[in-house]
């Protein structure tokens, strides 16, 4: 997504009208989806705590995050971000009392030091920023705290309709404040595009299916693989070198998430042979 949306600032496309444009584009795509399949909807409190996902945690967090951009560098944000496996894991043991498992802990002090050494160790930049780019990654991490409580049981595409749905609308009524800015070209059309269906449909989607099966602090876990993808595209794509640290890092950030899949996988081979 940071690189579409790199194109997409390229045709003066502001923040606010991109978040606005991905979330209604992804509504109009899964949506009619969801209806033809006649999936189960949320209702209650899951229906509520998806609203409060999209409308509230989602749409603060990316407000902050590129508010934060304009105040600090972008590697900083980008790392402060990146605190956010490790808010949930500690919030999900301080607020709903879960144990954290030694491996859980090893796990997120690995990704923790490869994104330190892939995106660098400097935290440079205006106070604000850096207290925007830790309330950035506050805010992900009560999104994915929120969809792990309330909305685990639930259809993960009528989940992700209803979360797309409330942050277009929060969305859409910033950037109809700020002002509404479109790009100017089929190439940033295509940009924006590209954000809806793999940024958001499939990625969203996909990320509260691992909710589902994996819980929402071993799926943030697994999720900081995304800045080593980015990487890779941005050599193949853009033609931006991989730096030595960079390398380094995500090894490390790699090294963290097998060593957690490979623990949980022999955790469950250990509990279906205890039952048999």
């Amino acid at each position: 997504m940071a690189i579409f949306a790199k194109l997409a600032y390229a045709e003066h496309v502001s923040p606010a009208t991109l978040l606005f444009l991905r979330f209604a584009i992804a509504t109009l795509l899964l949506a009619p989806f969801v209806l033809w399949q006649q999936r189960k909807w949320p209702r209650g409190a899951a229906l509520w705590a998806l609203i409060l996902m999209g409308g509230g945690c989602y749409t603060a967090n990316s407000q902050t995050f590129f508010l934060a951009l304009t105040l600090a560098p972008a590697g900083t944000v980008a790392l402060l971000l990146y605190l956010y496996p490790a808010l949930v894991l500690l919030l999900s043991a301080l607020v709903f009392k879960k144990a954290i498992q030694p491996t859980q802990a090893g796990a997120a002090i690995l990704t923790l030091i490869g994104m330190a050494i892939t995106l660098g160790l400097d935290l440079s930049g205006q106070t604000l920023g850096l207290v925007l780019g830790i309330a950035s990654a506050l805010l992900y991490a009560l999104y994915i705290l929120i969809g792990d409580c309330y909305a685990r049981q639930q259809d993960p595409l009528t989940g992700a309709v209803v979360v797309f749905v409330s942050a277009g609308l929060s969305n859409g009524g910033i950037a109809a404040w700020q002002g509404i800015v479109l790009p100017h070209s089929a190439a940033g059309w295509g940009a924006v595009l590209a954000i809806a269906v793999l940024g958001t449909v499939l990625a969203v989607a996909c990320f509260l299916i691992g909710i589902r099966h994996l819980g929402g602090a071993n799926a943030s876990m697994v999720s900081t693989v995304e800045p080593i993808i980015t990487l890779v595209l941005a050599a193949l794509w853009l033609g931006e070198a991989i730096t030595l640290s960079q390398g380094l890092g995500g090894l490390c950030i790699l090294a963290g998430v097998f060593w957690l899949g490979y623990t949980q996988h022999t955790s469950r081979l250990l509990h279906t042979e205890l039952h048999d």
